[in-house]
């Protein structure tokens, strides 16, 4: 079972990456990202997932560019080379590739620089959450903590970990004790026993709002929810500002259905103006969880008139302004969903769907799809759209050829061949 599975439950696995990334959790970003080779993404999500990737990926790699020129300007030349190494297996713009090539040319080592008792790492390359083979290297090159832990010393991966969190928290992380720091360290490496258990023989005099954050978090990791919440509430109550606390506090009280308690918070976070776009997007959430579509609607727009770019609620504002009529709201939310590369080639489909149902911009619908069948070849689903097309142009002869097809693959389910079969025969 998958980290994300034992924190979040049924939560859909793309939600903790968005948090992480809007929080500028870029280490976290990639450690989830690396653990979802069991969970199946939809061919709609995978687009996304290899975007906050790729920037979690440059930014941690920014980070450590930049780590490295501080270490050998002070004359740590180990430290320096570790972290230049680091943003190179990182690094994903051709730009910053630049800048580092250069900096191990400047200091005599050109692409081979090691250390003779450095070990040699290599990324792992995650099979990522996609069934196609297109998504095989989504995760290409994302270094989890706990894969780190055989490759430096605890300095130095406790300072790695700490990359993934705000700017103005890391100094206080450091100041900690050092059993403090190593329980935090190997709760981020997923030694989930033993940081409990050095979390355990923290004096009480430590007790402050961080180590009830960190303690908290491994509870919701390990799927003890009464003690999580205990230890987040705990950590609140020491510092009402500590966003990162209650961020996950309301995420364990949505995933255990807890809704009181979740909107509860939430409405305190409305109440100071803390993060309202996602505070109205989590309502959204709630609301859908209890049938009320309405209610999930109207929190749902909040949250995007604030500037919130969740895909998943955009497109729920998109359809409902839909079924409502309001064509053209509809389209102008639909036009500003995000995408990226991956396996939709940076199309967006729900936009392409979406012309596709009112028989307009055909050719550029159809050209949507085509790059997404180009980015996911060996999804059969993209023909079924691109026949869609087809048969909307009044192609009728190549939309047959491709749903004849469609319906003899293996792996269509009974809906999609029955929607399959009646296209066929309209096309006779």
């Amino acid at each position: 079972m998958s980290f994300l599975s034992r924190l979040f439950g049924s939560r859909h696995p793309l939600d903790e990456i968005r948090t992480a990334s809007r929080q500028e959790r870029w280490a976290d970003v990639l450690s989830f990202a690396s653990v979802l080779e069991d969970n199946s993404l939809p061919v709609s999500d995978q687009a996304e997932l290899r975007e906050h990737v790729d920037g979690a990926a440059e930014n941690l790699s920014r980070i450590n560019f930049e780590e490295g020129l501080v270490s050998l300007r002070a004359d740590d030349f180990r430290r320096g080379l570790e972290h230049l190494d680091l943003a190179r297996q990182l690094v994903r713009s051709s730009a910053l590739r630049e800048l580092i090539d250069a900096e191990f040319l400047r200091i005599g080592g050109g692409s081979t620089v090691f250390i003779d008792d450095m070990p040699a790492r290599t990324a792992p390359v995650s099979k990522g959450s996609c069934s196609s083979s297109c998504c095989g290297t989504v995760a290409a090159n994302a270094v989890a903590p706990a894969e780190l832990s055989g490759a430096f010393d605890e300095e130095t991966r406790f300072e790695l970990v700490l990359t993934a969190y705000p700017v103005d928290l890391r100094p206080r992380y450091l100041e900690l004790s050092t059993l403090m720091r190593q329980a935090i360290l190997l709760a981020h490496e997923e030694r989930e026993d033993e940081a409990l258990a050095l979390f355990s023989k923290v004096p009480a005099h430590e007790y402050n709002d961080i180590f009830y954050y960190e303690s908290g978090t491994l509870f919701a990791r390990r799927k003890q929810y009464p003690e999580a919440v205990k230890a987040l509430q705990q950590a609140l109550s020491l510092n009402p500002t500590f966003v990162l606390a209650a961020l996950i506090l309301v995420d364990l009280h949505v995933a255990n259905q807890n809704y009181a308690a979740a909107g509860n918070l939430l409405s305190q976070m409305l109440k100071v103006n803390c993060m309202p776009d996602y505070c109205h997007a989590r309502f959204a959430v709630i609301c859908q969880a209890q049938g009320d579509s309405a209610k999930a609607f109207e929190h749902a727009t909040e949250a995007l008139n604030l500037g919130h770019k969740d895909p998943e609620l955009m497109v729920f504002v998109a359809r409902t302004l839909e079924a409502q009529g309001r064509i053209a709201e509809a389209e102008n939310v639909f036009s500003s969903i995000p995408v990226g590369g991956g396996c939709s080639g940076g199309a967006n489909v729900e936009l392409a769907d979406f012309w596709l149902r009112h028989k307009k911009n055909l050719q550029k619908s159809l050209e949507m799809f085509k790059n997404a069948a180009k980015g996911d070849p060996t999804n059969p689903l993209w023909g079924y759209h691109i026949a869609r097309v087809y048969l909307a142009l009044g192609w009728k002869k190549e939309a047959k050829q491709i749903l004849q097809a469609f319906v003899e693959a293996d792996s269509i389910d009974g809906s999609l061949r029955e929607n399959a079969i009646q296209l066929l025969k309209s096309s006779t």
